[in-house]
């Protein structure tokens, strides 16, 4: 085997290996990997290499999955032009969409690699995007073309309705949470009227 091979070989093996990495060994490591301990021994020095090599590539792997560079492109292509309900519609599909995508993604890469500690993995990374200043601003961009017609600040209006949309799973389809956003809780003559220009 090359060690481009050895490598890979040697970071798959490792994913249930890590669970026993105290009392795993090198002669272990090449057995689970399917390499002789010599080859092994000719690309990591020692078990911390080569489970470092794994932390690598499971990092690089998680920053993949769990990067928004695309929704937030998608939502840059909002057109101005529409309504602003069908705006704020729009994002939150794409942030349905996000969610999907960690759902599935992310499940099946933390499904292959043994959480010790019981936690299930790593939450405070999937609430990153929607605790974001990149999300705050593009809500923003999407509310700013409405802004003087607005009751409250357009960076305040972002918060709230990221908080909506973003907050976990909801009862609502997205056009229901930006008619509540926009138009409140209150039926049609119990309160203040929905202004037609804003949906």
């Amino acid at each position: 085997m090359s060690p481009d091979e050895v490598r890979l070989a040697v970071v798959r093996a490792m994913v249930p290996l890590m669970a026993e990495f105290e009392t795993l060994s090198m002669a272990g490591i090449a057995r689970s990997a399917g390499v002789g301990e010599d080859e092994l021994l000719a690309v990591f020095p020692d078990k911390e290499a080569a489970a470092q090599a794994f932390v690598e590539t499971f990092t690089r792997a998680w920053a993949e999955v769990t990067d928004p560079v695309g929704e937030l492109r998608a939502m840059s292509g909002i057109g101005v032009e529409l309504p602003l309900a069908a705006r704020l519609v729009a994002v939150a599909e794409i942030l349905d969409g996000y969610h999907e995508r960690l759902r599935v993604d992310v499940g099946e890469l933390l499904a292959s690699v043994p959480v010790a500690d019981g936690s299930g993995g790593r939450a405070e990374d999937l609430r990153a995007f929607g605790a974001s200043a990149q999300l705050r601003e593009a809500v923003v961009r999407v509310l700013e073309p409405d802004g003087r017609r607005l009751r409250f600040p357009v960076p305040a209006l972002a918060e709230v309705f990221v908080a909506m949309v973003f907050g976990g799973v909801r009862p609502l389809p997205a056009d229901q949470v930006v008619d509540l956003f926009l138009h409140g809780a209150l039926a049609a003559g119990q309160g203040s009227a929905p202004d037609p220009a804003i949906g």
